[in-house]
């Protein structure tokens, strides 16, 4: 062995160790129950994503987010999806507290609730997070080792030693604290779900789990999908007969992105086949993928018409420019719809009326840095179902 590779080899163990963290908490997947509104082919909800804080706090930061949580209450939203990374460290009470002092709290104070799809810095921090650009790579491929319960037995140890955070202990006393009701008929805590609501159907899935096909998740986003597709009874609430006219899926870490952060369209390859099989089986059902990870907005559409979108503009420092070229994602037939290099804090609106459908992607304007009063958000991006 020689001495650059006994340098490597504690680096590789500690990537494949820390990487693996998808055996440090227990997946469960369900259906929640969620309450119908009176119309139920007329409402609105917003989407956002990477509302975490910056590791070097900054006051602005602050003030960003409390910018966008403001302008999505005044939307007034039958309810609001997060695309996850909620907070910077998932163990920190303190970081809990700010995210729903700030977004949650106002929110349910109005009856408006998050259905949020879990994070990987809402379960994970540790040594990694120093790691260089080098391993980013490594941690695509080994966040799905061989070795996650080794891993996540070790994690676990070092949990308890403070040296880095147990995830299931995120999950149990902050996530699900903050989310007491992402839970099943049983009263189970569930980190993927899905739930119907009007006419559209949600899914929510965790990129912190396998989900190729023959796993647990997979199976699970199989059966809500003919769920979905069903012609007869295709709703939870008996009274709601109204098919549904759009499919809604959404998880942390994007299928396709050009910024920072690597695309994570091989772990998804047999969810989005999957996908693309039901949609041409069911052309009269819309279908948008929501993820977020990347701290910009970007829009994609594929040949069946489905959109990926990525909307991870919340709050965490932005990802300014581009990593890759666009040819990485033309050539797996892909068309790129927006994408635009600088700061995009956004959300996104979605407006449903019958069959039509309305997404708005509201930028804030951060021209004016420091002139408070001048922080305005403006619409930058749009599309409509039926597609014109």
């Amino acid at each position: 062995m020689t001495r650059k590779s006994l340098y490597l080899y504690p680096i590789i163990l500690l990537a494949v160790f820390t990487f693996s963290i998808s055996g440090c908490y227990d997946e469960k997947y369900g259906r929640l129950n969620v309450p119908q509104p009176n119309d139920k082919s007329h409402f609105t909800f917003i989407v956002y994503g990477d509302s975490r804080q910056n590791r070097k706090q900054e006051e602005y930061d602050k003030i960003v987010r409390a910018h966008i949580a403001r302008q999505i209450r005044a939307e007034n939203p039958a309810f609001v999806i997060h695309t996850g990374d909620i907070v910077q460290k998932g163990t920190s009470k303190e970081q809990w507290g700010e995210f729903n002092a700030v977004f949650k709290n106002p929110l349910e104070a109005h009856g408006i609730l998050h259905y949020p799809a879990i994070g990987n810095h809402d379960v994970e921090y540790g040594p990694w997070n120093c790691l260089p650009k080098l391993w980013q790579k490594p941690y695509v491929y080994l966040n799905l080792a061989v070795l996650p319960g080794i891993a996540g037995g070790i994690m676990e140890g070092l949990g308890s030693l403070g040296l880095m955070n147990n995830a299931d202990d995120a999950l149990q006393e902050n996530y699900f604290v903050s989310f007491p009701h992402v839970t099943d008929a049983q009263g189970n805590f569930l980190t993927g779900y899905s739930f119907s609501y009007g006419n559209a159907f949600f899914i929510s899935l965790d990129t912190q789990h396998n989900c190729s096909k023959g796993s647990k998740q997979y199976q699970f986003f199989d059966a809500e999908l003919k769920r979905a597709g069903a012609k007869t009874n295709r709703s939870i609430e008996a009274s709601l007969t109204t098919p549904y006219n759009f499919l809604f899926v959404y998880f942390h870490k994007p299928p396709y992105t050009i910024f920072k952060h690597q695309p994570y369209t091989e772990q998804l390859k047999d969810v989005l086949q999957q996908l693309r099989t039901f949609k041409k089986s069911h052309n009269d059902i819309e279908i948008i993928v929501f993820s977020g990870h990347t701290h910009s907005y970007e829009r994609y559409c594929d040949a069946d018409d489905i959109y990926y979108i990525v909307s991870g503009g919340g709050g965490a420092k932005p990802h300014v420019k581009r990593a890759r070229p666009f040819k990485k994602i033309r050539d797996q037939g892909i068309t790129v719809c927006y994408v635009k290099d600088g700061t995009n804090y956004h959300y996104c609106k979605i407006e449903i009326h019958g069959t039509n459908l309305q997404f708005q992607m509201m930028r804030l304007n951060t021209a004016t840095w420091g002139a408070e009063k001048e922080w305005a958000f403006r619409l930058e991006d749009s599309f409509s179902f039926p597609l014109e």
